[in-house]
């Protein structure tokens, strides 16, 4: 199981407790991605610290034992999104969503810019794809503790994001 939690659309690094700061507003995205025949029972939890306000609880129960027939979700902007866990030890999946199908790229660097490992380079159909990157380069060896740059190039986009292996 997954779980990956966005606030106006930057990665939330800690998904099981986050704090938004006082007069603000914005968009909670909750991304739950379960392996095939599991069921999933829970529930998220929206507290204030007023005191003239009632926690409020969002029950949730997925099943994924039998079919689903949605179709496919396409996304309405191809993006590279976070990935998860950040930081990780041993491995992290990135996730990322293609508006159209096309060619897609997506590296690994270090932070003098040096090419780390490839981790997809193919056509690939629109929608949402993730892609799981184990701490080694393109030989296989195991890369240093560190901080680390993902960049995914395809259609028109071409985004890079940080990510930290703690060893």
């Amino acid at each position: 199981m997954a779980l990956f939690l966005l606030f106006n659309g930057a990665a939330v690094t800690d998904t099981y407790n986050y704090s938004i700061p006082a007069n603000s507003n914005g968009t909670f995205t909750i991304s739950l991605y379960l392996t095939a025949h599991t069921t999933f029972d829970g529930s998220i939890n929206i507290t204030s610290n007023d005191p003239n306000l009632s926690a409020q609880q969002i029950t949730l129960h997925v099943d994924t034992s039998t079919a689903n027939e949605d179709p496919v979700q396409i996304p309405e902007i191809t993006s590279l999104q976070g990935n998860f866990p950040n930081p990780f030890n041993p491995e992290t999946t990135i996730r990322f969503g293609l508006k159209e199908a096309g060619k897609i790229k997506l590296d690994i660097y270090n932070t003098k810019g040096q090419h780390i490992r490839t981790l997809v380079n193919d056509d690939l159909k629109a929608g949402y794809h993730n892609t799981v990157w184990n701490g080694t380069d393109d030989n296989g060896k195991p890369v240093s503790s560190g901080m680390y740059l993902y960049r995914m190039q395809a259609t028109g986009v071409n985004q890079t994001r940080k990510m930290m292996l703690m060893k």
